[in-house]
């Protein structure tokens, strides 16, 4: 009966996001519908968007990531190996070129601080750094950031966090306004940096970056995804209220 009614409580809960946020919502990959989940013996090949249904997948076992109903915080996650796991989408249905948008996810981030590569957690765009935009983990300072960055077809730009250590359970928050990027954890003041995305429409990974051969793997848990155009401070608390509740 106690199982019945959690899967109730949970499966309500998306209409009340969407409501929140009305046609905003992008997209959004939440583990804690199960349904939107592909999984065998722990093994996860598909994680559905709940918003249009955009599949991203993994036919190969190795770099299939697993899947918990309870590592994160005693709730659903994706876990990610920080070697080949990802998932992937064989399109860009999200804003492109200079168009703004937003990228949220709740996770966590496990590589050591020690560890200086940089972890995509959400990817999208071209083959190369120059024409796609992401949110990431990366290492400033010793310290592990929350990272946001992009391409504007002829170089790149990144925007690391100054205030929250990025280890652990957090939300990430990634802004693109056409003309600035920036990036916030856990609801700290915005860090930016000026860049005109050029972004393209090859692909979309959860995971890792989007090159024709997969790098920057993440390492660690991802227990939600979200795609929004900008969004305003209410909207912005809103979406943050609801990530953070499971931290």
């Amino acid at each position: 009966m106690f199982g019945i009614l959690k899967k109730s409580i949970l499966e309500a809960s998306r209409p009340v996001l969407i409501r929140e946020l009305g046609t905003l919502l992008t997209g959004y990959w939440d583990a804690d519908f199960v349904g939107s989940i592909s999984e065998a013996t722990g093994s996860v090949s598909s994680w559905r968007d709940l918003v249009a249904g955009y599949n991203t997948s993994q036919a190969t076992a190795l770099s299939q990531p697993g899947y918990s109903p309870s590592a994160f915080n005693g709730r659903p996650c994706l876990t990610f190996d920080g070697t080949n796991h990802f998932l992937n989408l064989a399109s860009v249905p999200f804003p492109t070129g200079a168009a703004a948008c937003e990228i949220w996810a709740l996770v966590d981030q496990e590589a050591l601080a020690a560890d200086a590569t940089g972890r995509r957690i959400f990817s999208y765009g071209g083959t190369s750094a120059n024409n796609s935009r992401w949110i990431a983990r990366a290492v400033s300072g010793g310290v592990n950031r929350g990272g946001t960055g992009g391409g504007s077809g002829a170089a790149q730009a990144n925007v690391n966090g100054t205030i929250v250590d990025f280890s652990g359970r957090h939300v990430v928050r990634g802004t693109f306004d056409g003309a600035l990027i920036g990036v916030s954890v856990d609801g700290n003041a915005l860090a930016t940096t000026a860049l005109v995305p050029a972004t393209s429409t090859t692909r979309t990974r959860i995971g890792a970056a989007t090159p024709n051969t997969a790098t920057n793997f993440f390492q660690g848990k991802i227990a939600a995804v979200a795609v929004t155009p900008l969004l305003t401070a209410e909207q912005e608390s809103s979406m943050r209220a609801f990530l953070s509740a499971r931290i």
